[in-house]
């Protein structure tokens, strides 16, 4: 229990500030535009384990247990069906590997990045390995959601295929998980606008989310960046 203290101690006044402004804003917002309580948490608890993640702290497995369900039960109201079962059959068996793998690596690298994950990177071979094979996997997995009347079938396919991907590096601690993760979040905002224009009622705070999520990818290459120096 004390982890899930400890690792929000010592951060600079940027980082608390970030991870405020992102949980205010989504809370704020959503309540205004009637979006539902469960949307909200989801909301919260996904932020919350994200800026977690780029801070390199075991906790955000914690918080991730919390967002998965919550958001798969959002993505299957609406029809998003590859999201419904990454999040269900994937993401929820992964937070428990991950919490695993990441406590029996941590380390410290200076008085900043004290007790913090261990950050790897893949070589040039695997990096051109999945460049050839992820395109393909995703086609193949676009057909099935179509056949199943998924919406936004290829990008659907494209969001859960990556994240397979993205959260495989993460639970492996390799850095290139944000690149992965950029490229997930900027499909992901554009599948939840869709969603907020065509009615849906939680659809802006799964939105807000997903584009808290963009920002803080890139703020996560930066901090796992430094981690690993």
């Amino acid at each position: 229990m004390n982890i899930l203290i400890d690792d929000f101690k010592g951060w600079s006044k940027l980082d608390y500030g970030w991870l405020l402004t992102a949980v205010l804003s989504i809370t704020i917002i959503t309540l205004m535009m009637g979006g539902s309580t469960i949307s909200i948490v989801s909301a919260i608890a996904n932020i919350v384990c994200v800026v977690l993640v780029a801070k390199g702290k075991v906790s955000n497995y914690a918080w991730g247990v919390i967002g998965v369900i919550t958001y798969a039960y959002l993505a299957y109201t609406w029809g998003f069906y590859g999201e419904t079962f990454l999040n269900a059959a994937y993401y929820l068996p992964m937070q428990f590997v991950g919490l695993y793998l990441w406590s029996k690596n941590k380390g410290s690298v200076d008085s900043t990045f004290t007790d913090t994950v261990r950050v790897l990177s893949l070589n040039k071979v695997h990096r051109f390995l999945l460049f050839l094979s992820i395109p393909l996997i995703i086609f193949g997995t676009s057909l099935v959601l179509s056949a199943i009347g998924g919406k936004l079938p290829l990008l659907d396919a494209s969001t859960t295929i990556l994240s397979i991907l993205a959260m495989l590096l993460m639970a492996l601690r390799f850095k290139e998980q944000w690149y992965v993760w950029i490229v997930v979040d900027f499909i992901s905002v554009y599948m939840w606008f869709d969603a907020y224009i065509q009615g849906s009622p939680d659809g802006i705070a799964t939105l807000l989310m997903w584009i808290v999520f963009t920002i803080n990818a890139f703020y996560g290459l930066y901090q796992w960046s430094k981690i690993q120096e």
